[in-house]
């Protein structure tokens, strides 16, 4: 139960750190900006945890990861169409547990 309330305030606070990101100008997403998968995995590199709403600005779509007995325990924060490949556009996807950045990957637009 602490792990997820804890997590439910980490989330809370990129939501708020996201908005604010967005009032100001910051948002990186399909629309403002586009990167190619070296500048987004550089961004990733350079990019502590709470600062991926000043970075990339609010996600596109937000996905829950629950455990087994359905318990969240993360979330998955797509940005869609923000990486230009030689074949067109991914999303990419940075993927949060317990408040933490786990794993960040690109995929085929969806």
């Amino acid at each position: 139960m602490r792990k997820l309330i804890k997590g439910l305030l980490v989330v809370g606070g990129f939501i708020a750190l996201s908005l604010q990101a967005n009032a100001t100008g910051l948002k990186a997403s399909n629309s403002d900006k586009v990167m190619t998968s070296s500048e987004f995995y550089n961004t990733v590199a350079h990019t502590k945890t709470q600062e991926i709403a000043a970075n990339f600005g609010f996600p596109d779509k937000m996905f829950t990861i629950k455990n087994p007995s359905g318990v969240t325990e993360g979330v998955i924060w797509v940005y869609s169409s923000t990486v230009k490949s030689t074949d067109g556009f991914k999303d990419a996807r940075i993927v949060l547990i317990n408040g933490e950045m786990k794993y960040v990957a690109i995929t085929d637009a969806v």
